[in-house]
């Protein structure tokens, strides 16, 4: 009836990922949002937090391994 436009959709820059359904990093997720909670939402506070975070994620193939410099947390010491 209606000649709609076909809209090409493309995928986010960085892509969608997997949700952590065996929870290999929930407790390091709980300790970044635990560190948000306690620092009214400032990320820049938790840093660390989150920079373990994104390496617990990539370690288990939740995310794409990406630089540290790239991703912003180039300045940010790596955990032991």
């Amino acid at each position: 009836m209606y000649n709609k436009p076909i809209i090409k959709r493309t995928a986010p820059i960085k892509g969608s990922f997997p949700l952590d359904h065996e929870n290999h990093c929930k407790e390091i997720m709980m300790k970044y949002m635990i560190c948000l909670s306690k620092n009214d939402q400032l990320n820049e506070k938790c840093r660390s937090e989150a920079k373990n975070y994104f390496e617990c994620r990539m370690e288990q193939n939740l995310m794409a391994k990406e630089d540290w410099q790239q991703l912003g947390y180039g300045d940010v010491p790596s955990k032991d």
